[in-house]
């Protein structure tokens, strides 16, 4: 297994795939349908102005797995808070047909090495709540949740 980071913003749009139907299927009102040329342009953009952001893929041999976009924040002191400093995990993706093989603890693994080579101890994300082979996949990596959010729709 190999994990590279890469800039290849159309190769970044077709991981996300994946991803995009999860959301547009388990919350239509929300997300809309993947659009492969409306999410490339995106990322190119992510890509040129965003130097905190990062995209990992995972490989082995030739066959690409599945991808992780990750972003250094800090977030300044003020009257509330202390300053911190963190990794946030945007997206995490294992393509549907590398599922179950280990593909996934291999880059969350690397992420936290990557967290750790930065001097950062704390890695964040989120997921939808309906999204539960994410909440099982993040149980086994030992996360655990601290802060909820609650919407209502009036």
């Amino acid at each position: 297994m190999e994990i590279k980071s890469t800039t290849d913003a159309a190769l970044i749009a077709r991981l996300n795939e994946p991803v995009q139907n999860l959301h547009a299927k388990l919350y239509a009102e929300y997300f809309k349908p993947y659009n492969f040329d409306e999410i490339r342009k995106w990322f190119e953009r992510v890509v040129k102005e965003d130097r905190e952001s990062t995209f990992l893929v995972i490989k082995d041999e030739e066959q690409i797995a599945g991808y992780a976009w990750i972003q250094v924040f800090t977030r300044k002191e003020n009257p509330f808070k202390k300053e911190s400093k963190a990794l946030e995990v945007h997206q995490f993706s294992i393509m549907p047909a590398e599922r179950k093989k280990g593909y996934g603890t291999h880059l969350m693994n690397y992420i936290c090495q990557f967290a750790r080579d930065k001097g950062i101890n704390e890695i964040v994300l989120d997921y939808w709540s309906d999204n539960e082979r994410a909440e099982r996949f993040y149980q086994k990596q030992q996360f655990t949740v601290y802060r909820k959010a609650a919407h209502k729709i009036i």
